[in-house]
């Protein structure tokens, strides 16, 4: 066994599927919708289970992806997609590639700020002049100690305000950003987001003590909440040189 092989030998339910096939396809949609090319050079880093990839190849692009692990990376060339097995940064491509990269919940998975603005610069060095950089993560600030017990990979804090100071740090220029909550990105995440509020870990782990089935609680849910929990994406632009 690897790093990450515990992810990728979860089930995923059919439900679970549908619904981050559509939080791709939302990630795509609104990290372009002011960026009107057709064709784009694109690369991914973090491909996981190729929802984003699929999305980047029926709108007509040259997609790239970059997957350390192996068994996702064995998995993912069954699917003929065009995937590099390697760990980043650095990112094994020249400067001025792409139109636009595309992170998805890898930030959080990196060990310390210096790592995570090593990636954001190997991005900005890979992405031509005036390209897109898009950026999606937990949100550490609705999450709290969950952000944690989503997966021990998760390492590096990730909010909106520090992911907003690596884009400055690295020269990124800060175009704009979104909060959503699972799939929604409308005024139905703040009604999940109450739900946030309330079920925090010490909550329900009180509830699982009073029915003596603290174990069972916290497992029973936690695709649940998995599924449901709070994200930011932050999206900027290279400078034309």
């Amino acid at each position: 066994m690897a790093f990450y092989d515990n992810y990728v030998s979860r089930r995923i339910t059919g439900v679970g599927y549908s619904l981050k096939k559509k939080l791709n396809v939302k990630f795509y949609e609104k990290s372009l919708v002011d960026f009107n090319k057709k064709g784009l050079k694109i690369l991914e880093v973090g491909v996981g289970r190729g929802l984003f990839a699929e999305k980047c190849i029926l709108e007509g692009n040259d997609y790239t992806g970059i997957e350390p692990n192996l068994n996702m990376y064995n998995e993912l060339i069954s699917k003929k997609l065009n995937i590099i097995q390697t760990s980043c940064p650095p990112i094994p491509f020249d400067d001025n590639t792409f139109d636009f990269v595309f992170c998805g919940y890898l930030l959080d998975s990196l060990p310390d700020p210096l790592t995570a603005y090593n990636m954001i610069e190997e991005c900005k060095r890979v992405l031509k002049p005036g390209g897109r950089i898009s950026v999606a993560c937990h949100d550490f600030m609705k999450l709290g100690k969950e952000f944690f017990n989503i997966g021990y990979m998760n390492n590096f804090v990730t909010t909106k305000r520090r992911i907003m100071q690596i884009f400055f740090d690295a020269g990124i220029v800060y175009n704009r950003s979104y909060f959503f909550t699972g799939v929604f990105f409308n005024f139905l995440r703040h009604l999940i987001n109450i739900f946030w509020f309330f079920y925090r870990y010490e909550v329900y782990m009180t509830i699982g003590k009073l029915i003596r089935e603290k174990r069972s609680v916290d497992r029973r849910t936690f695709k649940i909440r998995a599924s449901f929990a709070p994200g930011i994406m932050v999206i900027g632009n290279k400078k034309n040189e």
